[in-house]
């Protein structure tokens, strides 16, 4: 059974079961430092599930790519040596946000595993956690779960995201491989093995964490469900074909695995680094598409330990040529038609896989051969220490999961602490050693030309080829049809990555060939014009003609001047403290960094806007000029930010009215602020500890999504009858109303649920005993209701059935009478009776009994009963509570 069938399945399943189909998040959670990548399905609905946010809908299902590469959750030394751990998955989920709970979810469940994919049932065991009973009469009860195939657990049945945040108990779900596969059942001695694993997590989600580790209830129990596409895939693969336990046998790995093997031609295959590089590529790849960039820092760091760890793996299989960027595209035919953000992104993902491997390979291979020349006199009781690690971490660029692969393969141990305490004290990274784009490697290449950018006042000019680069950086005559190559020019139109401007698209042509220019590079000599052979041929000394895409410049160009405008809107609103930390000008949109603590609250955002559209409409000319940086800094406003990076000349870009912005800056700008059209923000949020980011659209985009909130209101003002004007103050009519009738009918259910029937009271001795069924009450009415009755029959046991999707029993004694009847104690005494499947608890006052079946209504009563007889002597009682 394909993965493919699978993911269908679950999503078709759910959405037959009132829950609306959610595409998946990006691997960067949305406003989210707690954590470095989406790592569950839920991370995209944390806000809902903390009461900070809200849905139109109640119950959602997807499918989220998530990635466990860093922070609690982190899979990527496992990778490779377990069948079952990746450092990207694809997690299946069902969700409910205050619907349905834990009734509900563990019958859904069981009924996708067992009809929907006829997993057989004998194959199935069951986790829940050492205090939940309830779960634990679901499944024994309801579901008919062998008691010997359910295992009470204590902290591996609860699960939280992070340190902080959303959390609850669990159950969980295990398939059996069967006799032939070592392992035991969860919780046992040899648990870890192969033979028993987890397919399904279903997650209670009532309470939040603090930072201080205290636990307090969340405003709403939700559902919060994830089950691994990749491990039910192998689960279904044992079903039809009795194939092993391990997920990388499934079509999604096959593909990639069999597209390694091929690159291998004759040489030895071992599994372990075919798995890790099939794992890696995936993981990699939708980190990219995704806008993560490999660094020396955050999330850019662990996407350079992914790529690195591959490209060592793939060395280790004896592959000799650069091979990690040709996967790309296998793994687009399984996942690409799913996610087209990765199809859009292959040929970024393609280039920029391709320069991390070239870089790292220029000092893997002697790094590694000092390692293992060394290994034997570093050692010490077959431990590696701290130091020694640290040295080629820091001096060889060495990452430490790299170290501890070779460490294993000589079955060394190393010292982690040492390691991170010498890390702590030099608090360095890798160092890079980036000697690809540098001007050291363009000498050895020996071009005498250096590129002349004209692109500030051209998108096109002539030119001729000074020098072609293909994929191995070695310098070539000539191109043909279907080659990727760099291209160098004597001069070009092509402006290349810099200052969060991405570079131009386009193309080289002449009457012999047309190359289309996918990314462009600049090392301050030379501009690399990366890119596909589409037709003909080129050659060395050529002549051409290079055209930049003009929409494409155009869009960039109104993003990056609405930039500038943004941030001296962003001084002027928020503070003078306000410095840019960051940006992404693209041809979509913009995004924009800054150092500031505080989230910039609507207000703010509205004023901003304001006085960006305010420039934008004096459609003031833009100026640029060349001037020294000693001259640059003394100009009021310019703001000379990362000034380590300019030369002795800079250029100034100057626009807005009485020079609104002035910025040092290399990019590309419109001529006219006019010509940005409009600036619309589209979100704020965090990205850091006091760090802030914010996205927005100018232009056509801009327009657009102005046009499609008019529609949003127009179709709001149809469905509510009213003027677009008068919508806000029809919802709140709305709203009002809805919550007066919420309240009356809360009234009206209190009054109903508490009058008082004589024929509900019985009498022990002088005691009042109070029996009364009431229906679908919450806790607080419940409660309520109780003290009402305590308060009518003045001394005495009150007893309310309350009859909802589960049966609840509330005990309540009067104060005069603890001396002789106590709440919590009859509820103990029936706990005892009756076992695990009855949960309650309380105090002296007032205590209460969860239960899930109506014929235990009578036994429950029947106990009480006894519990009465058994500790108050009684002389006459008029009637029995059963």
């Amino acid at each position: 059974m394909k993965s493919e069938y699978i993911r269908k399945a679950f999503l078709n399943f759910f959405e037959r079961h009132g829950h609306t189909k959610v595409n998946s998040s990006s691997l960067i959670p949305d406003n989210d430092p707690t954590i470095l990548f989406t790592n569950s399905g839920m991370v995209p609905f944390k806000n809902i599930f903390l009461g900070k946010n809200y849905r139109y809908y109640s119950r959602a299902t997807s499918v989220q790519r998530c990635v466990r590469a860093g922070g609690k959750h982190n899979d990527l030394n496992n990778v490779g040596y377990t069948g079952r751990h990746h450092t990207f998955f694809e997690m299946l989920g069902n969700f409910s946000f205050g619907d349905y709970f834990k009734y509900n979810a563990i019958i859904l469940a069981w009924k996708f595993l067992i009809e929907e994919l006829k997993i057989p049932k004998e194959k199935l065991w069951v986790t829940v956690h050492n205090n939940d009973y309830e779960s634990l009469a679901i499944w024994v009860y309801k579901i008919g779960i062998p008691i010997n195939k359910l295992i009470r657990l204590n902290k591996d049945n609860f699960w939280q995201m992070g340190k902080t945040g959303p959390c609850g108990p669990s159950t969980e779900i295990f398939y059996d491989y069967g006799n032939n596969v070592f392992g035991s059942p969860p919780g046992t001695k040899n648990a870890e093995g192969n033979r028993y694993i987890e397919i399904w997590n279903i997650v209670f989600m009532q309470f939040e964490k603090d930072v201080n580790g205290n636990l307090k209830n969340l405003p709403i129990h939700s559902i919060d469900t994830g089950m691994g596409l990749e491990r039910i895939s192998a689960v279904m693969l044992n079903i039809k074909l009795g194939l092993g336990y391990s997920n990388y046998e499934i079509d999604l790995f096959q593909n990639i695995i069999k597209a390694t093997i091929n690159l291998l031609g004759n040489l030895k295959i071992n599994y372990h680094s075919l798995r890790v590089i099939s794992d890696h590529i995936r993981s990699s790849s939708f980190l990219i598409s995704d806008g993560i960039r490999p660094s020396n820092k955050g999330r850019g760091y662990v996407l350079r330990r992914i790529i690195r760890r591959a490209v060592l793996h793939g060395k280790k299989l004896g592959i000799s040529n650069f091979f990690f960027y040709k996967l790309v595209k296998v793994l687009d035919l399984d996942m690409g038609y799913i996610y087209p953000e990765l199809r859009k992104s292959i040929n970024i993902i393609e280039i920029i896989l391709l320069k991390e491997e070239k870089q790292f390979i220029n000092t893997l291979y002697n790094s590694i051969n000092i390692f293992k020349k060394l290994i034997n006199s570093l050692k010490e009781n077959n431990v590696i220490k701290g130091k020694t690690i640290f040295k080629f971490h820091d001096t060889y660029g060495l990452p430490y999961d790299l170290i501890y692969d070779i460490a294993i393969e000589y079955n060394l141990k190393l010292d982690k602490i040492g390691f991170e305490r010498e890390l702590n004290d030099q608090r360095k990274r890798i160092r890079s050693s980036n000697k690809f784009y540098n001007n050291d490697f363009v000498n050895k290449l020996n071009i005498k030309e250096k590129t002349i950018f004209t692109g500030y006042d051209n998108i096109k000019n002539s030119g001729k080829i000074i020098a072609i680069l293909n994929n191995y950086n070695k310098l070539i005559k000539y191109i043909k049809m279907g080659e990727y190559v760099n291209i160098i020019l004597d001069k070009t139109p092509f402006y290349a990555e810099s200052g969060g401007q991405i570079s131009d698209i386009g193309y080289i042509i002449n009457d012999k060939g047309y190359f289309k220019v996918i990314y462009t590079q600049n090392n301050n000599i030379n501009y690399l014009h990366y890119g596909l052979m589409v037709k003909g041929k080129f050659k060395l000394n050529e002549k051409i003609e290079a055209i930049v895409n003009k929409s494409f410049r155009i869009a960039i160009m109104k993003n990056h001047s609405a930039t500038h405008l943004l941030h001296e809107a962003l001084r002027q609103v928020i503070g003078e403290h306000v410095q840019q930390k960051g940006s992404l000008i693209t041809s979509d949109y913009l995004r924009f960094d800054i150092n500031h603590f505080n989230a910039i609250n609507t207000e703010q955002i509205k004023e901003i806007e304001n006085i960006v559209n305010k420039e934008i409409i004096t459609n003031t000319i833009v100026n640029t000029r060349l001037i020294k940086i000693n001259e640059a800094k003394n100009i009021i406003g310019s703001r000379a930010l990362f000034e380590n990076k300019y030369n002795k000349i800079v250029r100034v870009v100057i626009m807005g009215n009485n020079d609104f912005s002035i910025e040092l800056c290399g990019g590309t700008h419109v001529s006219r602020t006019g010509n940005i059209g409009v600036f619309n923000i589209i979100s704020e949020s965090s990205v850091a500890f006091g760090i802030r980011r914010i996205e927005a659209v100018t232009g056509e985009l801009a327009i657009n999504k102005l046009r499609k909130i008019k529609l949003i209101l127009k179709n709001l003002s149809l469905q509510f009858k009213v003027s677009i004007n008068k919508i806000e103050n029809q919802f709140i009519k709305i709203f009002k109303i809805n919550q007066l009738l919420e309240k009356k009918i809360i009234k009206l259910k209190f009054n109903y649920n508490s009058k008082l029937n004589k024929n509900e009271l019985c009498y022990i001795n002088e005691i009042k005993i109070l029996l009364k069924k009431i229906y679908n009450c919450s806790n607080t009415e419940l409660i309520c209701i109780l003290n009402k009755f305590k308060k009518k029959i003045f001394s005495g046991l009150v007893i309310l059935i309350n009859f909802d999707y589960i049966f609840k029993i509330i005990i309540g004694v009067t104060k005069n009478l603890i001396n002789i009847i106590k709440a919590n104690e009859i509820v103990n005494f029936i706990i005892k009776k009756l076992g695990v499947e009855i949960k309650g608890g309380g105090n002296f006052y007032i205590a209460q009994l969860l239960y899930l079946k109506s014929y235990q209504l009578k036994l429950i009563l029947y106990n009480i009963n006894l519990w009465l007889k058994l500790n108050i002597r009684i002389k006459n009682m008029n009637k029995t509570l059963y």
